[in-house]
């Protein structure tokens, strides 16, 4: 089953969620939230959860949401930061990502994208 679902997405899901999503891939951007909620959904209508109850003292320490929250936009905000800086420095000596933005995107978000989810 998992490699019928691998060919008809055209790869599996670490290869979508590593390197197409560093890549900006449209079928990547579709197919990993998809599954993800596939994901959840089962995980929730299995009621996998209840073999493992929640522990007070780990949830104690476990931060606010609001504190996940300010992380993952500064977050996005620095890999925005860093993507442009990239591809300022691009436009500026590169001749072939003035002739191909393809190419410039690709670079220019590569190595953020990469260091984030690694």
């Amino acid at each position: 089953i998992v490699g019928l679902g691998a060919s008809m997405q055209h790869g599996c899901t670490s290869g979508h969620g590593l390197t197409g999503l560093a890549r900006l891939s449209l079928r990547s951007w579709v197919a990993v939230p998809t599954f993800m909620a596939a994901g959840m959904l089962t995980a929730t209508l299995s009621q996998s959860a209840q073999a493992f109850p929640p522990d007070a003292q780990t949830e104690a320490e476990v931060p606010k949401w609001y504190v996940g929250s300010a992380v993952a936009a500064i977050s996005a905000v620095v890999l925005a930061m860093i993507g442009a800086v990239f591809r300022w420095v691009g436009r500026r000596g590169d001749e072939r990502a003035k002739r191909s933005p393809c190419c410039l995107v690709n670079s220019s978000w590569g190595l953020p994208s990469g260091a984030a989810w690694s």
